[in-house]
């Protein structure tokens, strides 16, 4: 028996090699930390978790999740972030795992309101999800995805039916030993009988030791990044990132960025 991940996470090793380490920008510092409640704190039956991050693009996030202990795989989490720039973000939601099936509902507060909902359902690695999302004060659907995927024992594979069919990807990740990582992602974007476009993207990881790691990414419109990953201590991380233009070597057009984790 086997409990399925979330709709947002069936392609989640993918995207996290593709994405994740990549940020730019002249210093971007995040500083996270999270708070257990421990049991003389919390009530027995709800365990509390408090996640703050505060990061120097003036963003401010606070998530608070509690796991109820009375119903196994039911969670609730409220979620608020405020930006300098006046956009400010509360969420609130549910996520209820079970055997064979997973399944989250969300409410985006300060938006529309707006409800999304999804639900995974399959085991023995083989998965299919679904995601709809409403506008409760124009009474419309915003979005309507489908999603199906694989998971091998070093590999996964998935494929996406997003921005209410008008989105398609496929995904694949490969772990090919312990110290070697490898994916990519193909999306064809439908506009229109005339216009629809498609990109590619691979990526690849290599862990150096225990402490550091590099990574690598290139894209069909020759945007290349690279990025160094290294652990100087515990909880304190550094990561240096660049993407570059391939097709405009000789421009402007290259960003680099180094990026600070505090985690406590």
């Amino acid at each position: 028996m086997s409990t399925p991940a979330k709709f947002n996470d069936l392609a989640k090793s993918a995207n996290d090699l593709l994405n994740k380490d990549f940020a730019v920008g002249f210093l971007i510092a995040d500083l996270k930390h999270k708070y257990n409640a421990p049991d003389s704190v919390a009530i027995q039956t709800i365990g509390l978790a408090v996640t703050s991050t505060v990061s120097t693009n003036g963003a401010l996030s606070e998530q608070v999740e509690f796991n109820n202990a009375l119903f196994s795989g039911l969670k609730f989490d409220l979620f608020g972030s405020f930006l300098q720039n006046g956009k400010h973000a509360l969420r609130t939601g549910v996520e209820y795992k079970q055997d064979y099936v997973t399944t989250t509902a969300s409410a985006d507060i300060l938006k529309g309101p707006t409800i999304s909902a999804d639900i995974v359902v399959g085991s023995d690695g083989v998965y299919a999800g679904s995601e709809v999302g409403y506008d409760v004060q124009s009474g419309t659907l915003t979005k309507y995805n489908a999603a199906t995927a694989y998971n091998g024992s070093n590999y996964t594979v998935s494929l996406h039916a997003l921005n209410s069919f008008k989105t398609f990807t496929a995904s694949y990740f490969h772990r090919v030993n312990s110290t070697v990582e490898a994916g990519g992602k193909a999306t064809w974007n439908y506009k229109s009988d005339k216009e629809s476009d498609i990109t590619v993207e691979v990526a690849s990881k290599y862990t150096l030791d225990k402490d550091s790691y590099m990574k690598t990414k290139l894209d069909s419109v020759g945007k290349l990044g690279l990025s160094y990953t290294q652990n100087l201590r515990r909880g304190v991380k550094i990561t240096l990132a660049g993407l570059f233009d391939t097709y405009r070597l000789q421009e402007n057009a290259h960003k680099i960025g180094l990026n600070l984790v505090f985690e406590a």
